[in-house]
């Protein structure tokens, strides 16, 4: 039950059932210290059932026992209320049996209840039939009336746990899927900066390795002209001219390593990129993708950019937004055309609303004379397709 609403209901028992015992008590001035004594029984009774019983699930069989000494309890305090006004009390125990136990057990004490209150109200008009008989009719009504509508407060309760329970799990849900994407995201860039320093540092060897061979070869023919510089002038200025040359030839080679160092980006190789998004993408998202690539493809640099982001915003937002759990991915020539087919197996959508991503990779394809489409049915998935003029996608 819903704390909040069981609390509200407790603190109104409690104020009705402290009323009607001092009420009693007040009325039966010769019963006083048993009414008071009852009171105090039944009350501890109660709430030992109420905060302590139904709240354990290890000791549920001990609210049947507590609720029949409750019953007893007001059975015995009926006998000597003058007042008649504890027979009330079925009509609460009625309402904490509805909304507390299971629905057979709850029925076969509400009759329980009501064959007590009908031994009760007997024993109140001596036994008179006729009197005992109109009396029994409407209390049933009463009985059914309050039954009828806490049942369907215990309905509504139900209802309401386990929309908050779904709701809850939707959360969680929603969390767990952000924690995937961002991850993944951070798998990407992880992945971007590896391997441009990988790049860098296979250039920082090249550099090492091209700058040492020239300045090897500079000293060797500085060596030579100065051993030819007495004997043969001419051949020593030749030596001088080409140690100038290579001089230049190195400087040559450390602007334009430098000038690549400067983009980063320019020497990453786009085959294993691809590859180890895809490797990345299983393993951080544990997602299967199959993959047709033909690695014969020599595309240029702006397509390649265009195929790796458009791989990894399909991928991302397959995961994310989709469900996906599995993709198939084409990169083919295919009628004078090179291709990019990304289909996965999620939720789909009858209607797409271009995100960011999807609005910037489209615009990428535009420009370079590309088309681009995405096919979806709802509950059937998502495909991307792209295609490209084999002229514009290639370098000839």
């Amino acid at each position: 039950m819903n704390n909040k609403i069981k609390d509200i209901l407790m603190i109104i028992n409690y104020i009705l059932f402290t009323g009607i015992f001092l009420i009693s008590a007040l009325y039966n001035t010769e019963y006083q210290l048993l009414i008071i004594t009852l009171t105090f029984l039944f009350l501890t009774s109660y709430t030992i059932r109420v905060f302590f019983i139904y709240d354990s699930e290890n000791y549920k069989y001990l609210s049947c026992l507590f609720l029949i000494i409750d019953f007893i309890l007001i059975f015995i305090l009926n006998l000597y209320d003058n007042s008649h006004l504890s027979l009330c009390l079925y009509y609460f125990m009625l309402e904490d049996i509805v909304l507390n136990f299971r629905l057979i057990f709850g029925i076969i004490a509400s009759i329980f209840s009501f064959i007590l209150y009908c031994v009760n109200l007997s024993i109140m008009v001596n036994f008179e039939f006729a009197t005992i008989f109109v009396k029994i009719l409407l209390s049933l009504s009463i009985f059914c009336i309050i039954y009828l509508i806490f049942f369907l407060v215990r309905y509504l309760l139900r209802q309401t746990e386990i929309i908050d329970v779904s709701l809850k799990e939707i959360i969680i849900e929603k969390l767990e899927k952000e924690i995937i994407y961002m991850n993944l995201k951070e798998a990407y860039e992880k992945l971007e900066v590896i391997t441009t320093l990988k790049e860098r540092n296979k250039i920082a060897r090249e550099i090492h390795d091209t700058v040492g061979h020239t300045l090897t070869t500079v000293l060797v023919e500085i060596e030579a002209s100065k051993r030819l510089m007495k004997i043969n002038p001419d051949l020593s200025l030749e030596k001088l001219c080409l140690a100038q040359g290579q001089v230049r030839k190195g400087l040559n080679d450390i602007r334009g390593s430098v000038r690549v160092l400067e983009k980063g980006d320019e020497l990453l190789e786009f085959y294993p990129s691809l590859e180890s998004i895809i490797k990345d993408t299983q393993i951080h998202s544990d997602v299967t993708i199959k993959s047709e690539i033909d690695y014969s493809l020599n595309l240029t640099n702006e397509v390649q950019k265009i195929i790796l982001s458009s791989l990894i915003e399909g991928l991302t937002n397959g995961i994310r937004h989709g469900k996906s759990t599995a993709f198939l991915f084409k990169l083919i020539k295919k009628e004078n055309k090179v291709l990019f087919s990304l289909v996965d197996n999620g939720e789909g959508a009858a209607t797409l609303n271009y995100g960011f991503g999807l609005r910037a990779m489209r615009d990428r394809v535009y420009d370079i004379e590309g088309s681009f489409n995405i096919n979806s049915d709802e509950g059937e998935g998502l495909e991307i397709i792209i295609t490209i003029p084999y002229y514009k996608a290639c370098q000839l």
